[in-house]
Formats: structure tokens, sequence, C-alpha cells
């Protein structure tokens, strides 16, 4: 009878430990934002729309004016549909590059570096009709002061498509590139 008393004294004293410990434990824990996917799956679908629209376009033999106009409505929309994003499209070759934009103001201005050429800054929706001489074969997009350059190597002869996608959402910026 003796040796079950023990027993008895041994596992209470398991158990107030055990107790013990489990109320002076500390526990930690992280909590963090859900990441906005939304800004990767815009990115994707405007690079897969514009390069229908350019598609369609050259199939149909519209001119470089025509093309251009609706890539401008194609940003418009997106940028209706989706307000606080910023969205910069670059398209073209070596032979020369077009610029659709949509930036909001408060953002400030987005930089375009081609190569040896000074850049070009530009804001809000613009659309540059012009063909932009590349001679380096990289295009370097500046979205902010504080934001890291997003650098695209061109292609000699195919129809290239850049994609950006600027979007900043409680104190959190998430922007997505599409090549």
């Amino acid at each position: 009878m003796l040796n079950k008393r023990g027993q008895f004294y041994l596992i209470a004293a398991i158990i107030i430990v055990g107790v013990l410990f489990g109320l002076t434990a500390i526990y930690n824990s992280a909590s963090s934002q859900k990441e906005d996917s939304k800004v990767y799956d815009l990115s994707k679908e405007v690079d897969f729309e514009s390069a229908r629209v350019i598609d369609s376009g050259i199939f149909y033999g519209r001119n470089q004016s025509e093309i251009n106009d609706y890539l401008y409505r194609l940003i418009e929309y997106y940028g209706k549909t989706n307000p606080p994003s910023n969205i910069v499209l670059l398209y073209g070759n070596t032979k020369g590059f077009y610029l659709v934009n949509l930036t909001h103001p408060s953002h400030g201005n987005v930089q375009i570096n081609l190569g040896s050429s000074s850049g070009i800054s530009v804001t809000g929706l613009a659309t540059n009709l012009a063909p932009i001489d590349i001679s380096s074969g990289k295009v370097q997009i500046v979205l902010n002061k504080n934001a890291p350059p997003l650098i695209f190597n061109v292609g000699n002869e195919a129809q290239n498509i850049y994609v950006v996608v600027d979007k900043e959402l409680n104190g959190e910026r998430y922007i997505s590139a599409q090549k």
C-alpha cells in the first residue's frame, strides 16, 4: 500500500508543475497583412489584353495611331476599374517604343530611361505616339524616388510588351512587372 501512495504524489507533482509552466509560459504570435494578389493578376491581365490588342491591330492592318488609341482606352478602362493602381505599358522593339501611362499625380512622376538618351518623365494618363529610340537595348522604369528601378532587356525585331502595375494599400506598396 505504501508504494501506491508514492506514485500518487509523484503524478500530482507532475500535474502541478505542468499547470505552473502552462500559466507562466509566454505566448508569442506574429501577424501580417494579407498580400494583395489582385496587383499580380491585374498585371498579367493587362499584359495579355494589350498583346491581343496589338496582335489584332497588326492582323487587321491598323496603323500605329489606331493601335495606340485602343491601348490608351484599354489602360484607361483598367485605371477606372482599379482606382488606386498605377499602370505603365511600354511596347515596341529596337526600332521604336510606344508608351501608355496611367499614374495618379499623388504618386509622382514615372521616369523612363532609354539607354543613352535623357529619358522621359510622365504623369497622368498619357501616350507617346512618336516612336522612342532605343539604342542600348535596355529600358529602365523608375516609379518614384523610393522604388528601385525596373530594368528590361529589349529584343531585336520582336514586339516587346512591358507592363508595370503599382498599387499602395494600407501603407504597403505592391509592384508587379510583366515582361
